[in-house]
């Protein structure tokens, strides 16, 4: 793909720099090693927390436009309204009731603790799988160790080899 196929065009079909900018594709479609080099520094994760770092981020960049400027806007107008507007027309303030909130975080402990369960049996479902394989191939080890006829000289001069294999 061209750097113009991964850029959302908007219905004229003309593209601002402003645009590109926000919707870019932000995953490298080639890595090479100078972009492996850049995320296997020591202090790598260190620099996300830091404001460049934070802008240049990709995950950022993702959730900027337009999910977080929807709500930006949509808070501002509610607060501007329930602060300004909401005391000269007299009217009430815009306030959301306690319990759907209740509900949900209620909701969200049970889904939390379901994927905590589930991500945990998976876990201990491989950690069985891998000791049933490696009790396998010590016991296939064996057995073809078992098979294998010592030579004479080496029964004579180490006899615990012997001795060891019966």
């Amino acid at each position: 793909l061209t750097g113009e196929d991964r850029i959302h065009r908007d219905s004229s079909g003309s593209t601002s720099a402003w645009w590109k900018r926000l919707r870019a594709e932000t995953t490298d479609l080639v890595f090479d090693f100078r972009s492996w080099e850049r995320l296997h520094t020591a202090n790598h994760y260190l620099k996300l927390f830091t404001p460049a770092g934070l802008v240049r981020s990709d995950v950022f960049r993702r959730l900027l436009f337009p999910d977080l400027c929807v709500v930006l806007c949509s808070s501002s107008m509610l607060c501007f309204y329930n602060s300004c507007a909401a005391p000269l027309l007299s009217s009430t303030a815009f306030t959301l009731p306690a319990e759907p909130f209740a509900l949900s975080a209620m909701a969200v402990g049970l889904l939390a603790t379901f994927r905590t369960q589930t991500s945990y049996a998976r876990f201990n479902e491989a950690r069985h799988l891998w000791t049933a394989t490696t009790s396998n191939s010590r016991e296939l080890c064996s057995r073809i160790l078992a098979r294998i006829p010592i030579p004479r000289s080496n029964a004579d001069k180490h006899p615990e080899i012997l001795h060891a294999r019966t």
